[in-house]
Parts: structure tokens; sequence; C-alpha cells
């Protein structure tokens, strides 16, 4: 916590925000701070997270999401990427007033 703030954002930089969002916000002012930064709520990509968890962890990190998270960011994004399966969940969970691109992402019976 003794680095400058310019340096803790280079390094969360280098991570998928939707990890620095989920494990970090909440959990100290100075760190809300930096990670409310634009670099990390303009786009929030929820694909490549949806496809890397169980079922449960989905649901886990979805509740938290819309409960914790999307109030505290929401006016902030700008491009959000979901799966159909998260769609109507994640979209009634905000008002995205800044929202310009939504990609949905179907994924093919296997």
């Amino acid at each position: 916590m003794k680095l400058p703030d310019e340096l803790l954002l280079i390094i969360l930089k280098k991570l998928e925000n939707v990890d620095v969002l989920s494990s970090l916000i909440g959990s100290n002012t100075r760190l809300d701070q930096i990670i409310r930064d634009p670099c990390f709520t303009t786009e929030i990509d929820l694909i490549n997270f949806h496809d890397e968890k169980t079922c449960a962890q989905v649901e886990t990190f979805i509740d938290r999401f819309c409960s914790d998270i999307l109030p505290a960011i929401h006016h902030q994004i700008k491009c959000l990427k979901v799966p159909s399966t998260l769609m109507e969940r994640l979209l009634l969970a905000a008002d995205y007033s800044n929202l310009s691109q939504l990609d949905i992402f179907i994924p093919h019976p296997q």
C-alpha cells in the first residue's frame, strides 16, 4: 500500500478489469478510488469470465456484480460484453446512461 497510485494503476491495468473490480472494489477507500478509473470501468467484458468459471462461481459473482459493483460504476460503462445467458439480469441491474456498445455472445450448442 506504500506504492504510488500511478504505479498501482499500471500494475492493475495488466489484469482483466472484471477480475480487478470483483477482487478489489469495496476493499478499501484508496483502492476503490483507483479502480473506479475509466480504464477499468469503461468496457466491461463478462464473456471470458463466464467461460472460465463453474455455474456456482458465475452465480456468486453475478450476484455480487449486480448488487455491489454495478451500482458503483454503471454510469461509466460505455461498452458491455455479455453472454446471452446473463444478458437480462445484467441489463436490468442498472441504468447504463453512457452505454454506446452492447455485445451479446450466443454460445453454440456442443
